[in-house]
C-alpha cells in the first residue's frame, strides 16, 4: 500500500508538469497571436496612413488636418448635438408655444424678460400670451390669419407674437422706423388682417393708413396695445382692457413644425423689404444652432439691445429664452454709454453686437466699466477684422463669435474659435472631399462671372467651386432637411429669384446669398462684399 502510494506520487507530479507545460504553451501562443495582431494593426494603420498621404496630397494636407482638428472636432460635436435636438423636436412635431409652456411650468418664478421698468417671470409671460390668444380670438382672428405688429422693442412685442402663435396666426414683425410707402408696403404685402400697434407709433401709422387701405383693398382691424386711440382716422380697439378681462387659456390649437410662425423683413438693400417666411421648424433650427455652436449655458443671462423685429435679436437671442429658459434683459434701443453699465447691473454673461455697435462702443472714452462686467461671450455679425483685437482686449472678452447668415437663407456659418475676421469655416475634410461636404454640410462658394454676376459653370452646366483664395458667392443646397430647407418669401416670384439650379449636381437647387466671400487654406471664410439681404440693422 505504501509502495503504491509512493508510485502514485510521481504520476501526479507528471500531470502537474504537463499542465504547467500546456499553460506555458497556451500563453506563448496567445502572446504570438497578440504580437501578430499588433503587427497586423500597425501594418494596417501604416497602410491607411500611406493611402491618406497619397490621396490627400502629402504632408502639407496632413499638416492642415492636424492644425484644424481641434476646431473641426469641437464643431462636429456641436453640430451633432444641434441635429440631435432638431430630430427630437421634429419627431414631436411641436411648436414654440408648446415648448415655452413646458419651460414656464419647469421654472415659473425665474426672470424671463427684464427691463428697467419691470421683470416678467416665465409664468407671467405664459399668462400674458394666453390672454393675448384669448382676447384676439374673440376679435375674430383664426389660424392662418396674418397680423402686423408695430411696436417698440419691449417684452409685449414678444408676448404678442407668442400669444398669436397659439392661435395659428402668423405675426409680421414691422420695423418701427419705417414711414409712409415703406410702412404701407410691409403691412400690405402680407395681407394683414389686423395691425397691432403702440401709442408711440401712432403718427407714422396714421400717415400711412390711407395707402395701407388702398393696397389691401380694405381697412384692416386696428388694435392699440396701450391706449384708447381716437385719432387714427379708422376705428381702433383698445387691447389692454380685453387682456384684463380675458381668461389665461388659449383656444385649442395644436399646430406643428411646418406652420408659419413669423414674417421677418429683409433689410431692403435691393429694393423694398421682402417678408421672409420663418416657420416653426426654422425658428427651432436657428435657436439650436446658437445653443450648441456658441455654445450657450443654462445659467447665461442675455443682454438684448438690438431691435426685436429682426432675426438677430428676435430669433437668435430671444429663442434662447423661449425654448431653453435663459433670462433676457431688453433695452429698447442701443446705448453705447449705458451698454457695459447695463451688463454689470443685470449680471449679463452673453451679449449681441453688430459692426456699428462695436464701433460706437470703441469710440466711447475709456472707463472702469469697460471691464467691470461678467460678459463671457458676444456674438453677432459685421465686426471689422481691424477692430477685432482692440475690441476684445479693451473689454476683456474671451469669446467673440462672428456669424454669417441671411434672414431667409439656409447658408449659415459661425466662427467657433475666435479667428479674427472670419465669419465661419469649412472643415478641411470637406474641402478635400467635396462629396462628403455636400452630404453633411451642403454649403460652398461658387465662382462668379465678374461681368454678368452669374455663376461660372463647367461643360456639363454644374457650378464651379472656388478654391482657397478665390472669391465666390456663398450658396446653400435646398433640401427637405431641417437645417437646409429654404422657405423663401411671401412673394413667390422673389423666392424664385434667389434660387440657382444645377449647382452641386444636375437637377438640384441652391439658395443664392448674393454675397461674396473667400476661404483660406485652413478653411476659414472671410466676407468680401455685401450685395444681398444679410443680417443687418438699420
Amino acid at each position: 500500500k505504501s509502495r503504491s502510494s509512493v508510485r502514485a506520487a510521481p504520476g501526479a507530479g507528471s500531470r502537474g508538469r504537463r499542465s504547467v507545460t500546456m499553460s506555458s504553451k497556451s500563453a506563448l501562443l496567445l502572446g504570438l497571436f497578440g504580437v501578430a495582431g499588433t503587427l497586423w494593426s500597425l501594418s494596417t494603420a501604416a497602410l491607411l496612413l500611406a493611402v491618406a498621404y497619397l490621396v490627400t496630397g502629402g504632408w502639407r494636407t496632413l499638416r492642415l488636418l492636424a492644425r484644424t482638428a481641434p476646431r473641426d472636432v469641437l464643431a462636429a460635436i456641436g453640430y451633432m448635438r444641434l441635429n440631435w435636438y432638431m430630430h427630437r423636436r421634429v419627431a414631436e412635431d411641436t411648436t414654440v408655444a408648446r415648448v415655452f409652456a413646458s419651460v414656464a411650468r419647469r421654472q415659473p418664478d425665474k426672470p424671463c424678460l427684464v427691463t428697467a421698468q419691470r421683470t416678467w417671470t416665465f409664468s407671467q409671460v405664459q399668462d400674458y400670451s394666453e390672454r393675448v390668444a384669448c382676447a384676439l380670438s374673440a376679435l375674430g382672428l383664426k389660424p392662418a390669419d396674418e397680423v402686423a405688429l408695430l411696436t417698440e422693442s419691449r417684452p409685449e412685442a414678444v408676448m404678442l407674437w407668442l400669444g398669436l402663435s397659439k392661435l395659428g396666426v402668423v405675426s409680421a414683425l414691422i420695423n418701427y422706423n419705417l414711414k409712409q410707402a415703406s410702412l404701407a408696403h410691409c403691412i400690405s404685402c402680407v395681407r394683414s388682417r389686423a395691425v397691432v400697434f403702440t401709442r408711440a407709433l401712432l403718427e407714422p401709422l396714421r400717415d400711412a393708413r390711407p395707402l395701407i387701405a388702398e393696397k389691401l383693398g380694405t381697412e384692416p382691424l386696428y388694435v392699440c396695445l396701450d391706449a384708447d386711440v381716437k385719432d387714427l382716422g379708422a376705428p381702433v380697439t383698445w387691447l389692454e382692457p380685453l387682456l384684463q378681462a380675458a381668461e389665461p387659456s388659449a383656444p385649442p390649437y395644436r399646430g406643428g413644425m411646418d406652420d408659419r410662425l413669423l414674417y421677418i423683413y429683409t433689410s431692403g438693400t435691393t429694393g423694398l423689404p421682402k417678408a421672409a417666411i420663418i416657420k416653426q421648424r426654422r425658428f427651432f433650427s436657428m435657436a439650436s444652432a446658437v445653443r450648441h455652436m456658441m455654445p450657450m449655458r443654462d445659467d447665461d443671462v442675455l443682454y438684448v439691445c438690438l431691435p426685436v423685429y429682426h432675426v438677430a435679436a428676435g430669433v437668435l437671442a430671444l429663442s434662447q429664452t423661449l425654448l431653453f429658459g435663459n433670462t433676457a434683459v431688453l433695452r429698447p434701443r442701443f446705448s453705447a454709454s449705458a451698454f457695459w453699465e447695463d451688463c454689470a447691473q443685470y449680471s449679463c454673461t452673453v451679449a449681441q453686437y453688430i459692426g456699428e455697435t462695436c464701433r460706437y462702443l470703441l469710440a466711447q472714452p475709456p472707463r472702469p466699466q469697460d471691464r467691470a462686467h461678467r460678459v463671457r461671450l458676444m456674438f453677432g455679425n459685421g465686426l471689422r477684422p481691424q477692430l477685432w483685437r482692440p475690441f476684445a482686449d479693451r473689454f476683456g472678452l474671451a469669446d467673440l463669435r462672428e456669424v454669417y447668415g441671411a434672414t431667409e437663407g439656409n447658408a449659415n456659418l459661425v466662427n467657433t474659435d475666435n479667428r479674427p475676421g472670419a465669419v465661419g469655416f469649412f472643415p478641411v475634410l470637406f474641402m478635400l472631399w467635396p462629396a462628403l461636404g455636400e452630404r453633411l454640410l451642403p454649403i460652398k462658394l461658387v465662382r462668379v462671372d465678374e461681368t454678368t454676376g452669374l455663376p461660372v459653370r463647367d461643360k456639363s452646366g454644374i457650378c464651379l467651386a472656388c478654391g482657397p483664395g478665390q472669391v465666390g458667392e456663398l450658396v446653400g443646397k435646398v433640401e427637405r432637411s431641417h437645417m437646409h430647407q429654404f422657405d423663401g418669401y411671401v412673394n413667390k416670384e422673389a423666392t424664385q429669384k434667389k434660387l440657382y439650379r444645377d449647382v452641386f449636381r444636375k437637377g438640384d437647387m441652391a439658395f443664392a446669398s448674393g454675397d461674396l466671400l473667400v476661404t483660406d487654406e485652413l478653411g476659414y471664410v472671410y466676407f468680401r462684399d455685401r450685395t444681398g439681404d444679410t443680417f443687418r440693422w438699420k
